[in-house]
């Protein structure tokens, strides 16, 4: 894995210096494609994104020609972008208006800036925002989303080549507002690279896209499945996001004890926690595990918990084996904590015994002016606000046997130990962070769940984990 991050970066900083190859961007899709698919059936690449960007890197093989770099790009790969830019805004307004009521109330942005995964400094102006001009900020949503989005496919003939710009212009600068707006990873950035196809040589030059047969992908009729993939490849795919969007936003905080009297809690780089805490910008960068811990905050939790997010036991069971792998995905400053050091730096690092996880609801404090006043006056602001929810799992304690909550089985039934432990294993974030695959355009990193735990058939690592703690 580190042989196909390491090619993935020298390759797109070739693209990035100038040096256009089909070859090259062959490459990169086929390095992505295998870390994708390398990773199927976990949590961590399952976002739409993810088969976003192997169409679009799919359709740049084709842009030119491969041996005559000097070539025009292809036209029909110029539409297919285009075609890709249409399906993707009008995927995105279809599941809007198909979804929760929120969006034909127009009061979704009411809550969407705070309930977002990781919320920006600057997610605290766009929420303290007056309502009636964020309910007029869906009005537009729906607009470019659905009705604007049609220029993109008007052909380039005489002045209607200005209409098709303009289009263009709207899709991009659309993605640019909400990429400035919240931390939606690369979504944003990579939705602007079709856009641009509709820019001509005249305005601005770019890209291109390719050609497959379409399967109801504007799902104009019956159910519309939201992010889905036909075929292995990943190259016919249907788009869209927050067709829901949650009115209150709860977070998984994960806290550990030494003596389960006092207990600390751990940071993570991006997602909220501490209130004092300023709320980081980093897309297009992806914290994956930042993002899967957010759809915790979704009700039921326990649910999500026993569903998608399964791999949360066998996080919470290396943060207990203080694997060093793992500890590196919270923040900086929770590795010299006294969650490890209790006894600070100089007593030598302890590796805590107990490990717990609550809900907490949080809520934005202030608009950012007055934050930012805070931060003048005081060298400090708070944040959020929050309030104790349920607990999610309770205080659990190292040095046993797996115990999967709502799972009744004895250690002697090993056919059902190996299942739950495989399932553990594949499930586990457990991979090098910061490994950078890209197109010459985008980041992309931490590559969770593909580590040498798929290369073992065996049970043998079914235990110690950990057994719950009686209070």
């Amino acid at each position: 894995m580190q042989l196909v991050a390491g090619a993935g970066m020298a390759l797109s900083l070739a693209l990035i210096c100038g040096l256009f190859s089909s070859f090259i961007c062959a490459l990169l899709w086929l390095l992505y494609f295998s870390i994708v698919t390398s990773a199927d059936g976990t949590a961590w690449y399952s976002y739409g994104w993810e088969s976003q960007l192997l169409e679009t890197g799919f359709l740049a093989i084709f842009l030119s020609s491969p041996f005559h770099l000097s070539s025009p790009p292809s036209l029909p790969v110029l539409w297919l972008f285009r075609w890709l830019c249409f399906r993707i805004s009008t995927g995105a307004g279809l599941i809007k208006v198909r979804g929760s009521s929120c969006w034909t109330d127009r009061t979704c942005l009411w809550y969407h800036f705070e309930t977002q995964p990781n919320p920006s400094p600057l997610s605290f102006l766009w929420h303290f925002l007056p309502r009636n001009m964020l309910s007029r900020g869906v009005d537009l949503d729906i607009f470019v989303q659905l009705y604007a989005v049609w220029l993109v496919l008007i052909p380039g003939f005489g002045l209607l080549k200005y209409l098709r710009r303009i289009g263009g212009l709207i899709q991009a600068l659309f993605m640019l507002n909400i990429a400035i707006s919240g931390n939606l990873s690369f979504l944003n950035h990579l939705t602007i690279i079709p856009a641009l196809a509709c820019l001509d040589d005249a305005c601005w030059s770019f890209q291109r896209p390719k050609v497959v047969k379409a399967k109801n992908l504007l799902q104009i009729e019956g159910r519309q499945m939201m992010n889905a993939s036909f075929g292995a490849f990943r190259l016919v795919n249907t788009y869209g996001a927050f067709g829901n969007v949650g009115k209150e936003r709860y977070e998984a905080i994960v806290s550990v004890s030494h003596d389960k009297r006092q207990w600390h809690e751990l940071e993570f780089p991006c997602k909220p926690g501490r209130l004092d805490r300023r709320p980081c910008m980093c897309a297009p960068y992806h914290y994956r595990l930042d993002w899967n811990i957010w759809f915790l905050g979704f009700k039921p939790h326990q649910a999500y918990l026993q569903q998608r997010e399964t791999w949360m036991w066998s996080f919470l069971a290396k943060i207990l084996e203080g694997d060093d792998v793992v500890l590196k995905l919270l923040a900086p400053e929770t590795a010299e904590s006294k969650a490890f050091y209790p006894h600070g730096l100089s007593g030598g690092r302890k590796v805590p015994r107990y490990i717990k996880v609550d809900m907490w609801r949080y809520r934005m404090k202030a608009p950012l002016w007055e934050i930012v006043k805070d931060l003048y006056r005081n060298g400090t602001a708070i944040w959020w606000e929050r309030s104790k929810g349920e607990p999610l799992i309770p205080a659990l304690e190292r040095n046993y046997t797996v115990l999967v909550p709502r799972m009744s089985f004895s250690v002697a039934n090993a056919s059902l130990v190996c299942d739950v432990s495989v399932a553990l294993l594949r499930s586990n974030p457990i991979g090098p962070k910061s490994q950078v695959v890209g197109f010459g355009l985008l980041s992309f990193e931490t590559v969770f769940g593909v580590g040498p735990e798929f290369r073992h058939s065996s049970c043998a690592l079914a235990s110690p984990l950990f057994q719950s703690s009686q209070s």
